[in-house]
């Protein structure tokens, strides 16, 4: 959370310093989170940041985040996607979680502003969290993103597959499409031998067949393969993300939740050092 750790030196756009002082902390609580209370599930959010006391107001709308170890494709799928339209922008959102990291980072307690929607994968990544993806096709998100990859190794000399424009990503895909029509096999035999991909093969058959399926634009495999519904990825308030009534799956056993909504940050430590959850 980059925008927590510059902000000391920048004051990022979307950060307000709370400080240290317990009844900022109290009145910001009181205004503005409502449907808060302290025996609610813990959710949690790490830094990479130095262990202080500071609280935050965190808007993540006021920042654009990308995907912090592959290519920002997965991200710019979703929120680009009518089916995910009702949902938090990944790109737009605080990442959270209600296990503690097993890295040792330094953590805050996420307190949402009133009317927060989170998107809940019930899985603790979501690069795991696309269930109806793996038993369908045999692929998972992960497998989806090196295929990318490997279409952008496909052709050489050509730009990289666009990650933060989708109508630039669905030309170069296309693009792509075409120039591997006229492609010679010994080309093509190169790069798959220089991919050593023997355990790889029938997961690059998978997407290799949906890629050229003339029937069937590619896209549209992707829309399906993201299906928010068919993967069972919710859509829930505050209040419902709490409930434990027959029919709600209880979300806390291991789940990645986001949301775009203001949050108050409060630091473990600054809790700890209080005798507060």
């Amino acid at each position: 959370m980059k925008y927590l750790y510059t902000y000391e030196v920048s004051k990022k756009k979307g950060t307000e310093l709370i400080g240290t002082d317990w009844s900022d902390v109290e009145k910001i609580i009181k205004e503005n989170c409502s449907q808060f209370s302290w025996s609610d599930p813990v959710i949690w959010r790490s830094t990479s940041m130095p262990t202080n006391e500071n609280n935050y107001i965190v808007d993540p709308k006021g920042f654009k985040r990308k995907s912090r170890s592959n290519k920002n494709y997965y991200t710019l799928l979703i929120d680009s996607s009518k089916q995910w339209e009702k949902y938090p922008k990944r790109s737009s959102s605080l990442i959270c979680s209600y296990i503690v990291p097993y890295w040792k980072r330094h953590l805050y307690r996420v307190i949402p502003f009133d009317n927060s929607m989170w998107g809940v994968a019930e899985d603790d990544d979501i690069w795991t969290a696309f269930q109806y993806a793996k038993k369908t096709y045999g692929i998972g998100l992960l497998d989806l993103v090196r295929f990318l990859d490997f279409l952008n190794e496909l052709i050489p000399g050509e730009p990289p597959i666009p990650d933060n424009n989708i109508q630039d990503f669905k030309k170069r895909m296309k693009d792509i499409g075409n120039k591997l029509k006229d492609m010679k096999y010994l080309d093509l035999y190169k790069v798959l031998a220089s991919w050593n991909i023997k355990q790889w093969e029938d997961v690059l058959g998978v997407l290799f067949s949906k890629f050229i399926d003339k029937g069937k634009p590619f896209t549209d495999f992707l829309e399906d393969f993201i299906d928010p519904i068919k993967n069972d990825i919710k859509l829930l308030g505050y209040n419902e993300l709490n409930k434990k009534e027959e029919g709600y799956v209880d979300t806390r056993k291991s789940s990645e939740i986001w949301t775009d909504s203001k949050c108050l940050l409060v630091s473990k430590k600054f809790l700890s050092e209080r005798g507060m959850p």
